[in-house]
Parts: C-alpha cells; sequence; structure tokens
C-alpha cells in the first residue's frame, strides 16, 4: 500500500509541473519517447482487430451449443432391452441435450460438410419404431438451431458489417429465449410431466420460428450479403410471408433491428452530408482520393470531382430504397457543397443542420419515405438560397447569353474586327495570348465593360471543329458513347483559328455545378455557329462593298458581273435569314420562357432542370439535333466562303491596272477570262467568269433546297413547327417554289449528283 501511494504521489507530482527550462526539455523528451513507443505498438494492434472474434469458439467449444464431435469410444447400452416406457424417458433426455446442441447418447449428430450445410442426425435403431418416428419429426429443429447458432458465431464478426451484426444480435434474443423453453421442458422432464407426444405439441410454434431463421441464414449465407444486400433479402422474406401473420412480424422485427445500424448511417448522410461506412456496406460510397483534385483553397472543384466523389454503390441498395437512390445521393452532396462554400468562406452562418429525425423501416415506407423528402428538399432549397442570393446566379447565366449567344451585339463587333486578321491564319500560327489582348480589348470598349462577370470569360482555340463538337455534344446527351474512325477525326480537327475560335467560362464552386462540361460543350457549340454565320455575313457584306468599283466599269463591261451580284444577294438573304431565325425565333423565346420559368424555382434540382431545357431546346430548334439538317447548313455556309474568296480574287484581277486600261477603251465583257490562279475548286478549271459564277449559283441553290425540301419532309412535332418558318423566310414569295416542286418530282438532277 505505501508503495501505491508513492507511486500515485510521484504521478501528481510529474503531471503539476510546470514546462519550463530543463523540465521542459525533459517532458519533451518523455512525449517523443511516449509517441515511438506507440508507433511500435501499433502493428500488435492491427494484428489484434484483424484477429478472428470467433476463436473463443475453439477455445471453449461447449460455448457455441454446436455440438462438439466427440470422439470418445464409450459407447452407451443397447436401448433395446430397456421397457417402452423407460424408452421414452431416456429419448426425452437425449433429445432436449441434442435441441440444445449437445450429443445425445441414442441421437448422434454428424459433422457437417460446410459451415452453411444443414446437420444431420443418426438415431440408434434399436429404438422402438413408433418413438423413433417422433424423434426424427422434431430434429429437424434441431439442424435449423444449428444453422442459426453458426450464423450468429459467424456474422458477429467485424468484417460482416454492422448490419449483419444486428441481424445476429436479434437472432441471438431468439436464442436466448429458445434456451430458456428447454430448460423449462427440463423440469417438466424431472417432474415426469413430459412425453414425446407433449413435446411434439409444445414445439410446433418454435419449429416455425426456426423455419423462417434458418431460411433467411442459408439465403444470407448463400450470397455472402452484407448491409443492404442482408436488407433486400429480409424484406424479400417480409414480403414472402404476408399471409403468414406470425412469421411477417418475425421479419419485421428481425429487419426492424437489423436497419436500425444502416439508417444511421443514412441519417447521418441525409442530415450532415457525412459518409459513415466502415465496413463498405452502406448505398452511398466516399471516394475520398477525389478530394485531392480539388483545390480548397480557392473553391474550384472539377465537374469529375462532382460526378465521382460520391457514388451509388448499386450492389448495397436495398431494394425498399431504389426508389429514393438518386434522391438521397442529391441530398447529402447538396448538403456537402453548402459545408465546403462555408468552409471556403470560413463562416458557419451559411450551413443550417437540417432538422434530425430518426429513420424507422415500415413495409411500404410510409415512415421513412416522408423523411427523406423533407430532407432533400431542405438541403436542394438551403443550396438554391446559397446559389441565389451569394453566388448571383441568376445574372452569371445573364452574363453567358451576352457572350456565346451574342447579346451584345457591338461586343462580337469589335471583337470580329480586331480579331479576324488572327483568326484567318492556320491554327498552328495563331498566338492565343494575342487574341486574348485582342478579346480584352474589345470587351472594355464595347458595354462589355460593365458586366461585373467579365473576369469568368476567357478566350480559347479548341482543336476539333465545330462538326466534332457537336457530334461529341449529342452523344453524351444521348448517353450513348460513340467513336468516330480516324478519318472522320482527322477531318473534324480545326484548320484556321476561326473554326477553333471559342469561349470558356472559369466556373467556382459551386458554380460549376451548374456550368458544367455539358452545358458548357452546347454553349460553345452555339457560339461557334453563330460565329461562323457571323463571319460568312461580314464577307458577303465585304463583297458587297468591293462590288461599289464596278460603277466605274462602262456598262457593257459592268454587265458580266449581274450573275455574280444576284447571287450575292441571294447568299446574304440567306445567312442573315439563318442568323435572325436562330437569335430571334429560336434563341430569344426559349430565353424569355427559361427566365419567367426561373421564378418558380423550389430547389436546386429545378433550376438545373430548367437551365438544360433552355440550352436542349436552343440545340433543337437551331437545328443541332439532326445531323442532315446541320450538315446541310454547314455546307450553305461553306459555298458561300467560297463564292466569296472566289469573288475577291477576281476583284483583284479585274482591277489590275492592266485589265483597268483595256476595258477604258469601251471593249466588251470578255467571258472566256479563264480562272485565276488559287482557286481551289477543281470544277473551276478551263471555265469562264461566268460559267464559275454558274457553278457556285447551282452548288449554292441546290444545297439551299434540299435545306427547304428536307425541313418540309420533318414530322409535325413540336421542335420542327418553328422550323417551317425558315421555309417562309428563305423561299420568300415563292421564289424557290418551282424548283423545290421540280426536286420533288427527281428532275433536278444537279441535287442528286452533288449529294451522291
Amino acid at each position: 500500500m505505501e508503495k501505491k501511494e508513492k507511486t500515485v504521489k510521484e504521478k501528481k507530482t510529474t503531471r503539476s509541473l510546470p514546462l519550463s527550462g530543463s523540465n521542459a526539455t525533459s517532458a519533451v523528451v518523455d512525449v517523443s519517447s511516449i509517441h515511438s513507443h506507440l508507433q511500435k505498438l501499433i502493428p500488435e494492434v492491427e494484428k489484434k482487430k484483424t484477429k478472428d472474434m470467433s476463436n473463443w469458439s475453439y477455445l471453449r467449444p461447449y460455448m457455441s451449443f454446436d455440438f462438439v464431435d466427440d470422439n470418445s469410444s464409450v459407447r452407451p447400452p443397447p436401448i433395446s432391452v430397456i421397457p417402452w416406457q423407460s424408452q421414452e424417458n431416456i429419448l426425452l433426455d437425449d433429445l432436449l441435450s441434442v435441441l440444445e446442441g449437445f450429443q445425445g447418447k441414442y441421437i448422434v449428430a454428424q459433422r457437417v460438410t460446410s459451415s452453411y450445410s444443414p446437420r444431420t442426425f443418426i438415431v440408434a435403431d434399436s429404438i422402438e419404431p413408433t418413438l423413433r418416428h417422433l424423434v426424427q419429426q422434431i430434429l429437424p429443429l434441431a439442424s435449423d438451431h444449428s444453422i442459426v447458432i453458426r450464423f450468429i458465431q459467424e456474422k458477429r464478426q467485424l468484417k460482416w458489417g454492422r448490419v449483419n451484426q444486428a441481424l445476429a444480435s436479434a437472432m441471438n434474443s431468439f436464442i436466448s429465449d429458445y434456451t430458456v423453453f428447454i430448460a423449462q421442458l427440463e423440469s417438466l422432464l424431472r417432474k415426469n410431466q413430459l412425453t414425446l407426444q407433449n413435446i411434439w405439441f409444445y414445439l410446433q410454434s418454435t419449429i416455425q420460428t426456426f423455419q423462417v431463421l434458418a431460411k433467411i441464414a442459408n439465403s444470407i449465407n448463400e450470397s455472402e450479403a452484407i448491409g443492404g444486400q442482408t436488407l433486400t433479402i429480409l424484406h424479400e422474406e417480409t414480403m414472402h410471408y404476408i399471409t403468414d401473420n406470425n412469421a411477417q412480424k418475425l421479419c419485421m422485427f428481425l429487419i426492424g433491428e437489423a436497419s436500425i445500424p444502416y439508417f444511421e448511417s443514412l441519417q447521418r448522410w441525409l442530415h450532415k452530408g457525412i459518409v459513415f461506412d466502415p465496413y463498405m456496406e452502406f448505398l452511398i460510397m466516399d471516394n475520398v482520393e477525389e478530394e485531392a483534385d480539388a483545390n480548397k483553397v480557392t473553391g474550384l472543384y472539377s465537374d469529375s470531382y462532382w460526378s465521382k466523389r460520391y457514388t451509388i454503390c448499386n450492389k448495397n441498395v436495398p431494394v425498399f430504397l431504389n426508389v429514393v437512390q438518386e434522391i438521397i445521393l442529391r441530398t447529402g452532396r447538396y448538403l456537402n457543397v453548402v459545408r465546403q462554400c462555408s468552409e471556403t468562406t470560413r463562416s458557419s452562418a451559411d450551413f443550417a443542420v437540417p432538422p434530425v429525425e430518426k429513420l424507422v423501416y415500415t413495409l411500404h415506407g410510409e415512415q421513412y419515405l416522408p423523411i427523406i423528402e423533407k430532407a432533400y428538399q431542405f438541403a436542394s432549397s438551403t443550396l438554391l438560397d446559397l446559389l441565389l442570393t451569394k453566388y448571383d446566379i441568376i445574372n452569371r447565366i445573364k452574363s453567358l447569353k451576352r457572350y456565346f449567344l451574342m447579346e451584345q451585339g457591338d461586343f462580337i463587333v469589335q471583337l470580329l474586327d480586331l480579331c479576324e486578321e488572327e483568326l484567318v491564319k492556320p491554327i498552328s500560327e495563331v498566338v492565343p495570348s494575342r487574341l486574348q489582348s485582342l478579346f480584352e480589348l474589345a470587351l472594355r470598349t464595347s458595354t462589355g465593360k460593365h458586366d461585373p462577370y467579365k473576369e469568368d470569360v476567357t478566350l480559347t482555340i479548341l482543336t476539333e471543329n465545330n462538326t466534332y463538337q457537336i457530334f461529341t455534344i449529342h452523344s453524351i446527351c444521348n448517353e450513348n458513347k460513340q467513336f468516330m474512325s480516324s478519318d472522320e477525326q482527322f477531318q473534324a480537327k480545326s484548320k484556321t483559328g476561326l473554326e477553333g475560335f471559342a469561349f470558356q467560362v472559369v466556373s467556382k464552386w459551386p458554380l460549376s455545378l451548374l456550368f458544367d462540361q455539358k452545358i458548357m460543350g452546347c454553349y460553345q457549340m452555339l457560339f461557334r455557329h453563330l460565329v461562323n454565320c457571323k463571319h460568312v455575313d461580314r464577307r458577303l457584306c465585304r463583297v458587297w462593298i468591293n462590288d461599289k468599283e464596278v460603277k466605274r466599269l462602262p456598262t457593257t463591261a459592268a454587265s458580266g458581273y449581274l450573275g455574280a451580284f444576284s447571287l450575292r444577294q441571294r447568299m446574304l438573304f440567306c445567312v442573315q435569314n439563318l442568323e435572325y431565325y436562330m437569335m430571334e425565333e429560336a434563341i430569344e423565346p426559349n430565353w424569355i420562357r427559361f427566365m419567367s420559368r426561373l421564378n418558380n424555382v423550389n430547389n436546386i434540382d429545378d433550376l438545373l432542370a430548367e437551365h438544360w431545357d433552355f440550352v436542349d431546346q436552343c440545340m433543337k430548334d437551331c437545328m443541332f439535333m439532326n445531323h442532315d439538317l446541320i450538315a446541310i447548313i454547314n455546307k450553305i455556309l461553306a459555298s458561300c466562303i467560297e463564292f466569296c474568296d472566289f469573288m475577291q480574287r477576281m476583284q483583284r484581277y479585274f482591277l489590275d491596272a492592266e485589265l483597268t486600261s483595256m476595258l477604258s477603251d469601251d471593249q466588251p465583257f470578255d467571258s472566256d477570262i479563264q480562272s485565276i490562279d488559287g482557286v481551289d475548286s477543281k470544277a473551276s478549271e478551263n471555265q469562264s467568269f461566268e460559267d464559275n459564277i454558274k457553278r457556285l449559283d447551282t452548288k449554292f441553290t441546290s444545297y439551299l433546297i434540299t435545306l427547304l425540301t428536307t425541313i418540309s419532309s420533318l414530322g409535325q412535332e413540336e421542335s420542327v413547327e418553328k422550323l417551317r418558318n425558315i421555309l417562309y423566310r428563305e423561299n420568300f414569295n415563292g421564289f424557290y417554289t418551282e424548283k423545290i416542286e421540280r426536286d420533288q418530282r427527281g428532275n433536278d438532277t444537279v441535287t442528286s449528283s452533288i449529294s451522291g
């Protein structure tokens, strides 16, 4: 006692010593030594944690209540010489031992072939047949009891998860009641008040109970189920016994107890956004390694972080949660977004903890489904309020329209004026830094300087042209990954800076939820198509300006230009009407409808759905979802560019000093002048100016008529109805009606040859 008091006093004095001077140094030395000692103990602790928890059943085999194999050679005396009445008492004592899991003298349990197989018994042949038959009727209870005991011993191990542990605990409560019941039967046997007929009567309900328990144990053992898989088996068994009230109550008790740890994890995910899953049995998987890709300082998270950090493990989804698994996933995700935003701003005021309600299993979900829905509404509305108030999401969407959908006209005109010389170069010669400088200059010299989010928009050069991007976005929308051939991928490469010219937005977390890769790809696709149309429009207008030089030519010489003037005007009319249709009849009505619907959104999912519906409808109305239509439009624009290139070369040729002096003598226009060098089309070789114009006219007209006939042949769909406005605009006053009718009759051989 004195030694103990001294050691206690020494411990107290060492704890009260101040850490200063030499004492502080010694304290540091003590801490470091303790730390090193603990590091040495870690392997031993881990070994103990992974050690089989059922080793006690081998060290103390009789505590397992599961028929210890006895190799003793002592044989019981033959029972046939004993009177019939005494045989029954001996068998009753043997039977009660077997029912408890111990070997009998005349009823011997056989060794099982596997840990999950049923146990068989051998009854001595010398027993009176009637008694032997009654014993054999009762022995299936001992087999079911053995299966349940083995199930409990195995599933209480840590590796089988918390759900199986809870189920084993629930089954163990039946074992406890069963043991008490067998003890009561033994007391009746000691009072000579028990017979085989009586015990058969008393055990009826117990036999049914253990049949259900053994069936459940076998189902779980065969599938090696854990977590949600175990709950699925229990739920299906509960539904299976819908006509058996007692069996269903038993299953309801088991699944109610087994679901407690699972619902605790679910409750923590729904109300805190935290995944508690130490044994990998929960429906939500937390891929923590994705966190390394996230920059918590700046709040920049990639799109893959949002889609890969938290995912659904389908095998661990209980069947009664299948209908709400996506809602469960989004609920915890939204809470994580709100919490991460609060951590980024270092303020906890933005993160409000939802009210916690306990989840309890019910057969048809009338208790837990409303709680899940309520938690989802809370998380979604909280994130929506955060985006609307703190991140000003509505004005950010308007900023996207200002740049990507060309709402700001002066900005795009100034941008093309400044960048067009650089953009017409081959893509390998384009300098992105120079383009970025010109982009910032155009931004600050236009009304875009008043945009508070202009810094988020940057300029980029994409290596694939718009055709490839349309193909990619269409594959993503259909969730069907298709791949181009190597030749198609080579043709889809951007050749000039204009083909790869696009905007991009640097979206900080959580704005990347709304401006993800798919949405921004659609915006880029619309922008690139509009820029292409705008570029063709500007080229045609430049040809129109250059055509004014023809006024200085004599009338006889200028008459040769009439066909080119007509073709240029029809091209300009076609392109400008395409622009007007996409801007005023496709994008603007959808935008107005989108803005009006934003006033009625109640959660973040509604906002995401409305935003995607707007972009998707714009793509459909702009004909991006129809590959035939968008291919024809690209051919029309390409033919316009070919015409512009040809006219500019010819104008330089005709305005040469030597040609001007020749035409000043009122010489007639020579229609046999050959095409100049530099025209790429093989069809222009050995052709005059008028022949080239006719060739370009035929090509353009055939493409345009193909577009009109394709639109007119589409079905009566809602999205197609708006496309019919193109028919009225491009075929103004029925200018192409006769040619369309001739094409429908199959007489337009030019169109068939070009399409072939």
